[in-house]
């Protein structure tokens, strides 16, 4: 609000009795973004994240499949990826969840390693069944985080349904 009294010319005071009676009439002052910007953000945000957690392991140094499932397991720290605005809230959260289905694939990916590696039927249907779990959790949270915004296969189709009047 002050930086918008300071391009205007007038006191913060004017700015927010305006942005009162603005929401009071239903008007909030709220920037709105686009789902599909939001959910391109998190994505980007998911990506830088993935890339430093990546480059901190050696070099020329392959994960079994049992050490990604276990790293997969904790939670990476992210703490020196750039911070984000207070505004970009709805991005970062969207982006942890991202980060979060991302090491979840992982545990599958080991679970299915060692089971292929020790020809392990009943673990092979460990990893399976994990896997169908995830997915239909994971479906479900992004419906409900709106990341699907970006992907228009995964959009709900319109239906139209055309009725004439005349009868017969």
């Amino acid at each position: 609000m002050g930086r918008l009294a300071e391009v205007l010319g007038i006191a913060k005071q004017s700015v927010h009795a305006r942005m009162k009676k603005d929401a009071a009439a239903g008007d909030p002052w709220e920037k709105q973004q686009a789902m599909a910007d939001i959910a391109a953000r998190a994505q980007r945000i998911a990506d830088r994240q993935a890339r430093t957690t990546n480059a901190e392991a050696p070099a020329g140094k392959a994960e079994t499949d049992s050490a990604v499932s276990k790293k997969a397991d904790a939670t990476p720290d992210v703490s020196d990826a750039s911070p984000i605005p207070d505004a970009d809230t709805p991005v970062n959260q969207r982006a942890e969840v991202i980060a979060r289905h991302r090491r979840e694939w992982a545990v599958v990916r080991g679970l299915s390693g060692e089971a292929i590696k020790g020809r392990d039927f009943e673990r092979a249907k460990l990893a399976k069944i994990t896997s169908e779990t995830i997915k239909i959790v994971q479906d479900g949270e992004r419906r409900a985080w709106g990341l699907d915004a970006l992907d228009p296969e995964k959009q709900a189709p319109v239906v139209v349904i055309e009725r004439n009047s005349s009868g017969g």
